[in-house]
């Protein structure tokens, strides 16, 4: 394997959450989250400044308490050089579109609604952190049980972090929701499923601060509380759960990646039995990086039919959508729409209406340079 080749691969492993917080690695991201919630923490933080000789600490090292964000800084502008797509951190408050919301909770008038269309408008969501606040995944349960998940800027103690992020629409306003952490590191949820208003879950990943290394994270709501749920891995390298899908209550579906012994992204699909997660064996498309982002559960087929999709990179190193139907009991690759040889495609979520009306959506770009 070249030295680009590995360069590329070793990049690529934090490349999906960063495509989530704004195309970098995972560490980027965060640190570029932690950099902007900086400048509004300080001021909103000024009633509780720190004492003289008060520390920060994270994991074994204890820092002064303005030097861990200044090394964060400065590794961000050092990595900024070597990633090429590297953007800026995401928006500093979730906006969610949904039908205008008349007066919140609060007896606050609503936000200004800004006219998208003839039937939509851009409503503000429940953003009452300190630090900037991403949402990465939506379910609908019905007009007054919607759930959206993410992740935030936080401290604990007085180290900033992320920590998992989820609000609540019952009709008429966004309200947050307290949700659980794994650990004081990293955690960020990617993905949710509702099927009754006492059943759903959440997935994504956080940090074990004791490796480094990113592990599923999986959450449940039982109708008064999200819960931790223990999850698998199917080694000690990274971890990451993309997508969530329900075809009842003891039937539930996760998918996303992991990072073998040989440093190659694998597909990874978790099921829920009622009472436990599992491990359930996945397909892959070559020997190179394979990652699942999406899946849908097939109407009416009481969970014998479900669609996952993602990408898949070839011996060339460029990326393809990549198409997995789980049928008769096993997960088995299928052949979908791909742009040819020279240019890449990349699917990151997954809609079946019916056995035969199945929608993918993603990007693309008719050439390798990454061009949208």
């Amino acid at each position: 394997m070249s030295t680009a080749k590995k360069t590329y691969i070793g990049m690529s492993k934090y490349r999906e959450v960063w495509q989530r917080l704004g195309r970098s690695a995972v560490v980027l991201g965060c640190l570029a989250l932690l950099l902007v919630a900086a400048l509004s923490a300080q001021q909103a933080r000024a009633a509780r400044p720190a004492q003289d000789g008060e520390t920060k600490t994270q994991g074994t090292e204890s820092l002064p308490a303005d030097e861990s964000l200044s090394r964060a800084e400065a590794y961000l502008r050092r990595q900024s050089r070597a990633v090429s797509d590297a953007k800026g951190a995401g928006s500093a408050g979730g906006m969610v579109t949904l039908p205008a919301a008349p007066r919140s909770s609060k007896g606050q008038a609503s936000p200004q609604a800004v006219q998208c269309s003839p039937d939509w408008v851009t409503v503000e969501s429940d953003n009452d952190r300190e630090g900037s606040t991403t949402l990465k995944g939506v379910a609908v349960h019905s007009a007054t049980d919607v759930w959206a998940v993410g992740s935030y800027v936080g401290y604990v103690g007085n180290v900033a972090t992320v920590r998992t992020h989820i609000i609540h629409w019952d009709g008429q306003t966004w309200s947050r929701v307290p949700s659980p952490n794994q650990g004081n590191g990293y955690n960020l949820l990617e993905a949710v499923t509702a099927v009754s208003s006492n059943d759903a879950w959440a997935v994504g990943e956080y940090m074990d601060v004791a490796t480094n290394k990113l592990r599923t994270l999986t959450l449940h709501w039982n109708g008064t509380a999200w819960a931790l749920v223990t999850s698998p891995n199917a080694g000690p390298g990274f971890h990451l759960l993309l997508g969530v899908a329900q075809a009842g209550p003891d039937n539930v579906w996760a998918v996303g990646y992991y990072v073998n012994s040989s440093g190659v992204d694998r597909t990874f699909i978790m099921q829920w039995n009622g009472s436990s997660w599992g491990i359930a064996t996945s397909a892959n498309q070559g020997a190179e990086d394979n990652k699942l982002r999406g899946i849908s559960v097939v109407p009416g087929s009481g969970g014998a039919v479900i669609w996952a999709v993602g990408v898949y990179e070839d011996a060339s190193s460029h990326d393809h959508a990549l198409f997995e139907r789980y049928s008769s009991g096993s997960w088995s690759v299928v052949a979908g729409a791909d742009l040819g040889a020279g240019s890449i495609s990349d699917l990151s979520a997954v809609a079946a209406i019916s056995a035969t009306d199945i929608w993918a959506t993603g990007t693309y770009s008719a050439n390798s340079n990454f061009v949208p």
